[in-house]
């Protein structure tokens, strides 16, 4: 269908136009020429009051900024009327259609509008009070995050403390350590340098050894000369009625002998230790059998000089008055 004013193609059945309102029925026209007829009377009055109204205001208000905006205002009714003119809209009942159309069109909008405002507001709220409940979860998280921020402050300071005090204590034990570790050092230092002393001392004990036993001298004595410088024999006295036995042997030696290591030989047979002693370089020997026998056969002594004996040593002994005397010095 096309509209007779404005020429713009409409879908068969619609009773005004789409883009400029016009009535496509002609049988409606006497139903809403009535109803417009009807709208005025009940509103002339009132439309006519304001109108006046607003001519008086405009009328002060011209008056009153005619002077400033006479041409500019001009200009703008002037764009105002062309404007209106190209939409198609020549007297007052024109522009109230096309206002109530214009109102008719926005109003599903504005009540879609309306509805997701809202549903907007809605939202907000929701979103509110989620913000509120989040806001409240980052509160308590903060507070508990707080309590543990202060927990691991205690305890680092804690841990702080044990360090100080774990190397106070490791500092004082490797002092102790370390004192310790210089006696003992100190020590060793001392034991090995009495090692190296006993060690020379055996090394010179040793080589001692051995040249004593090197030195090792063999004197034979023969009883059946008789008594002499080097030999002297006393008999025991003889018990009445029983034959004569006994006799303290004396044999002056060459040098003053280690007693340990002194061997009195007569004949095949050796004498026991416990039979003889020394007195300087002189052998004191006891015979237990008759003092005759023992003149049969020589006395064999071997025995080790001693290098480190400091007393006196004799040169000869002699029998007088019953006693054996040393040089000058009587034995017992």
């Amino acid at each position: 269908m096309i509209c007779p004013q404005c020429k713009a193609e409409n879908i068969d059945g619609k009773n005004f136009c789409s883009d400029c309102g016009c009535l496509l029925s002609p049988q409606l026209k006497p139903l809403v020429r009535s109803q417009v007829e009807e709208y005025i009377k009940e509103h002339f009055n009132d439309r006519n009051t304001v109108d006046i109204e607003t001519t008086q205001l405009i009328d002060e208000r011209f008056m009153k900024w005619s002077k400033w905006f006479l041409a500019p205002a001009t200009v703008l009714l002037a764009i105002l009327a062309a404007t209106l003119t190209l939409l198609g809209i020549s007297d007052y009942s024109d522009f109230h259609k096309t206002v109530q159309r214009a109102s008719e069109e926005l109003k599903p909008k504005l009540e879609q509008a309306l509805r997701e405002a809202d549903s907007a507001t809605k939202k907000s709220k929701e979103a509110t009070e989620k913000s509120g409940e989040a806001i409240d979860s980052i509160n308590a998280a903060t507070a508990k995050m707080d309590r543990q921020l202060s927990s691991v402050q205690r305890l680092s300071d804690m841990v702080a403390g044990l360090e100080s005090q774990t190397a106070n204590r490791i500092t004082s034990a490797s002092k102790h350590v370390e004192e310790r570790m210089t006696d003992l050092d100190n020590k060793v230092e001392s034991a090995n340098g009495e090692i190296v002393a006993q060690q020379g001392k055996l090394t010179s004990t040793n080589e001692l050894v051995t040249a004593m036993f090197s030195k090792g001298q063999v004197e034979t004595f023969y009883p059946g000369a008789g008594d002499n410088p080097t030999f002297a024999l006393l008999a025991l006295p003889t018990v009445t009625g029983q034959p004569q036995k006994g006799a303290i042997v004396y044999m002056l030696l060459k040098a003053v002998p280690i007693f340990q290591t002194v061997q009195i030989n007569y004949r095949i047979y050796v004498q026991p230790k416990s039979s003889y002693h020394l007195d300087g370089n002189v052998l004191i020997f006891f015979w237990g059998d008759p003092s005759d026998n023992i003149k049969q056969f020589p006395l064999e002594v071997s025995y080790v000089p001693d290098p480190t004996y400091k007393g006196p040593v004799y040169t000869s002994l002699s029998v007088k008055d019953g006693h054996i005397v040393a040089d000058s010095h009587t034995l017992q």
